[in-house]
């Protein structure tokens, strides 16, 4: 039992230092898609948030109620393109797998229930700890769109560079905050 107890603690010291590098984030988002008009929502786990390219692996889930009821799973990359002292901008690709619940209902011609989807869009976030998002993705598969509007904690992240000014809620930022340094935003 006290091997158990000692693995877990290394574990622990293993995974906070290397989360401590702010090269990980985590975050969740509502999406609403306009041709089948339907409300889900998704998680993400991103890897080098800070970074000009950065990759995620991303669940999401459209409840049964909506006229479409399917989840999908996948990897997407972003390229950051436009870097802004508060904001920055993006260009997003996603690849990944589709279960298509009630794909039986569907008026469309041959649908299946497994199915292989490609999405390209643009997104905006927030330089802070916690990151607010929105993105538009358009999937090439089903030719339909969605927006995402979600939030995204950097771990690790320590926002405060400015001695004697209060980085606020998860290092959101007070108006005298002069960035984060590991952001190349200050």
């Amino acid at each position: 039992m006290k091997y158990y107890r000692f693995l877990l603690f290394l574990t622990l010291i293993f995974f906070y230092s290397s989360v401590s590098a702010q090269k990980y984030a985590a975050g969740g988002s509502v999406m609403y898609n306009l041709q089948t008009e339907s409300f889900g929502f998704g998680a993400r786990g991103i890897l080098n948030p800070n970074r000009n390219w950065s990759y995620s692996l991303q669940v999401s889930y459209y409840p049964s109620f909506n006229q479409v009821h399917e989840y999908n799973l996948g990897l997407g990359a972003e390229y950051k393109f436009m870097r802004q002292r508060k904001v920055f901008f993006y260009l997003l690709g996603h690849g990944g797998y589709n279960g298509w619940v009630n794909y039986e209902e569907s008026p469309m011609k041959d649908p299946k229930y497994n199915n292989w989807n490609l999405e390209g869009g643009v997104g905006v976030s927030m330089w802070t700890c916690l990151r607010p998002f929105i993105e538009w993705r358009y999937n090439t598969n089903f030719r339909e769109a969605h927006f995402q509007v979600g939030l995204i904690y950097v771990f690790g992240c320590r926002c405060n560079t400015n001695p004697g000014t209060n980085t606020g809620f998860f290092g959101i930022g007070s108006p005298r905050s002069k960035g984060c340094p590991g952001y190349g935003n200050y």
